[in-house]
């Protein structure tokens, strides 16, 4: 961690994976997943909300980048998204 200075994100999320383990976060990557899913089910199914989703985005999101960190393919993933 730095002293005395704003973490960036990056950092953040480096910290998580060596904190808890890639193992660990690979699960809760699933966890996230899983309550998007649920989120966009309850909503299709008028019992959920759009802030409720923004909430899951932003989780599978932060979990996306660890993921990305832990497998070491950013740049695959870019060009993989460039390609669609």
């Amino acid at each position: 961690m730095k002293a005395g200075a704003a973490m960036t994100n990056s950092e953040i999320y480096q910290d998580a994976i060596k904190t808890f383990g890639e193992r660990s976060q690979i699960i809760k990557a699933i966890e996230e997943l899983n309550e998007l899913s649920t989120a966009l089910a309850r909503y299709l199914n008028n019992i959920g909300d759009s802030e409720n989703i923004a909430e899951e985005l932003a989780d599978v999101e932060v979990m996306c980048e660890q993921l990305c960190m832990i497998f070491k393919n950013r740049v695959e993933v870019l060009k993989v998204k460039q390609a669609k």
